[in-house]
């Protein structure tokens, strides 16, 4: 034990990154507890304090390394004081000096935390958080309201009241519903904010960029988050912010094991991890896509027993099978200790998820897509690569590094371990971040005071797009579109094409107040319009489908859910819509 600690003492010289690994793997190979452990505990609080491990340091510390790790506890608002580790603290002392930071780190560095120790420190009147999805927001909404809800309003949907000093915490669709309604903000905050780029989220970054550019100019302050930024190319998004990259900073440690070349076939290899009787531990097993899912179901169902041991498994079954259907697989599923994560689930249901995951007794494994590096914050001890894909699309190395990421937990597992079943991609340039503001985002912005420069070829090019949009409506209507925000989520295209479609067709468009009508059926001629007018029209989805569907569930607030589903299925759509076919 001296002569590895030793080594590590040694080896800082060379490289503080490599030593801080080789003691979060020794702190997880060694039996902890035994005397000679205990005997070596000062030394290895020392070597924590120098390698700016604070957090995982404890009282049998020398006197003067107990007297640094002190030193960086902070209030975190629920009265209990926190120890940050070392480049925590750097970031937050940036931002309580007034600085605005675009910050860069591992999963594991508690990026997000920082936020809580700034607003019980500083104590701002209005803070905005930007999160990029609901269930996001949900689980940023529980950790906060029990920090703050004494001292300030926790907001998180449309025409809730505000008080004296605010918390909001929204997407950014939300988000822009409340531009004119705040007049000030303190900080601005955005999770996840490489998906500004259109090569990280092509449906939703234009949104997120005119938030950005709406609130940046009402916030005192700005804090950006996003893990594995290798570079970035400048933009008005990010001016005058200090780039600060942490991504060297890990406070757990990966261990990757390349399964690609096992002569067994990789179910196979997948069974005997999850089965390793030494494991029993959480896993993610990224699918990638929904047909990989449908496999590794099938798997689970056909090699995995029911966990008859657990009690809290079967009662979350049993009430899938009441209150959604009995031919649901997720309730066989969670009796063997698996789950689905995908965007097709309810909400409610996947925060009931993720809370069981979180359980020791309660489910194990998590299959997933992407959802679960966009829509949750969750780790697990060990991470499988099960398919290099992200839908109908090779893997990028960006988002690769997002899911290996969710291996390793600080407290819980020193060390993540990442199975590879799948090539991982190749390294590439999709670390790089291009935060360049799209031309619809600069036409709707364009004329407001924003502080925004605009080139010569760029404003031509918007002038252009105006004219056009000018032809297809009446005089001044777009210009008063765009003052209003009445369309700030929608792209361009999609306007132009329903303008278009109202403008040739004008009768098929008369009676839109039909919409408004209980009747359901009233609701068809209009439905067909948009459908056929969206680019979702080409994802598989028949306008027949549609219909019979929506009819069905519109009255989903009077009959319960398993009801509407039960007619569903006597209907013979089923299939298409319930989540049977997970």
């Amino acid at each position: 034990m001296f002569k590895k600690l030793q080594s590590i003492s040694s080896q800082l010289l060379l490289s503080e990154s490599d030593a801080r690994n080789e003691l979060i793997k020794f702190l997880w190979e060694t039996e902890q507890g035994t005397p000679d452990f205990l005997a070596y505990q000062p030394l290895i609080n020392h070597l924590m304090r120098l390698v700016g491990l604070f957090a995982y340091m404890n009282d049998s510390a020398h006197w003067e390394d107990r007297l640094v790790r002190n030193s960086f506890g902070v209030d975190s608002g629920d009265g209990g004081i926190v120890v940050l580790h070392r480049e925590q603290s750097s970031i937050l002392k940036l931002l309580l000096e007034g600085e605005s930071i675009l910050l860069s780190a591992p999963t594991s560095f508690w990026k997000s935390f920082i936020i809580d120790t700034y607003i019980a420190i500083r104590q701002p009147e209005n803070v905005m958080v930007i999160v990029p999805t609901l269930a996001l927001a949900d689980e940023m909404r529980r950790r906060l309201y029990k920090r703050f809800a004494e001292k300030y309003e926790i907001i998180t949907v449309p025409n809730q009241k505000m008080g004296e000093r605010n918390i909001f915490i929204f997407p950014q669709e939300r988000a822009l519903g409340y531009v004119k309604k705040i007049k000030k903000l303190d900080i601005l905050v955005v999770d996840e904010f490489y998906k500004v780029s259109k090569s990280n989220d092509k449906e939703r970054s234009d949104s997120l960029q005119k938030i950005i550019i709406k609130l940046s100019k009402k916030s005192s302050q700005k804090y950006f988050l996003a893990p594995n930024i290798g570079s970035i190319k400048e933009s008005p998004l990010i001016e005058w912010m200090k780039v600060i990259d942490k991504m060297g900073f890990w406070t757990v440690f990966l261990e990757t094991h390349d399964m690609t070349s096992q002569p067994i076939p990789k179910e196979d290899v997948l069974e005997n991890i999850l089965k390793w009787p030494v494991l029993n531990e959480k896993s993610l097993i990224y699918a990638g896509t929904y047909s990989e899912i449908s496999k590794l179901q099938v798997l689970v169902l056909d090699r995995f027993e029911i966990n008859h041991d657990s009690a809290i498994l079967k009662k979350f079954a049993d009430w899938i099978r009441e209150n959604y259907s009995s031919s649901w697989v997720l309730s066989s599923l969670v009796e063997r200790g698996f789950w689905i994560h995908n965007w097709r689930l309810h909400r409610s249901i996947g925060q009931i998820e993720i809370r069981l995951f979180e359980e020791e007794d309660g489910l194990q494994n998590l299959i997933s897509t992407s959802s679960i590096i966009e829509g949750v914050n969750t780790s697990a001890k060990n991470v499988i690569l099960w398919k290099a894909k992200n839908g109908n699309k090779n893997l990028s190395e960006f988002t690769y590094k997002n899911i290996i990421g969710r291996g390793g937990r600080m407290f819980k597992y020193f060390i993540g371990k990442i199975y590879l079943l799948d090539v991982p991609p190749k390294k590439d340039h999709s670390t790089e971040l291009d935060t360049s503001i799209s031309d619809a985002v600069f036409m709707s912005e364009s004329d407001q005071d924003n502080g925004i420069a605009i080139d010569a070829d760029r404003r031509n090019k918007i002038i252009e797009m105006r004219l056009e949009m000018e032809e297809l409506l009446w005089p001044g209507i777009y210009q008063k579109i765009l003052r209003d925000d009445w369309l700030q989520v929608c792209s361009l295209e999609d306007i132009k094409r329903v303008v278009a479609s109202m403008k040739d067709r004008p009768e098929s468009w008369n009676g839109l107040w039909h919409l408004h009508a209980s009747e359901s059926e009233k609701w068809e001629r209009f439905l067909r319009s948009v459908y056929f007018l969206m680019p979702w029209n080409r994802e598989g989805i028949r306008i027949e489908q549609l219909l019979i569907f929506i009819s069905e569930v519109h009255s989903g607030w009077q009959v319960p859910l398993s009801c509407t589903l039960q007619n569903l299925q006597e209907i013979g759509r089923a299939h298409v819509w319930t989540p049977v076919t997970l």
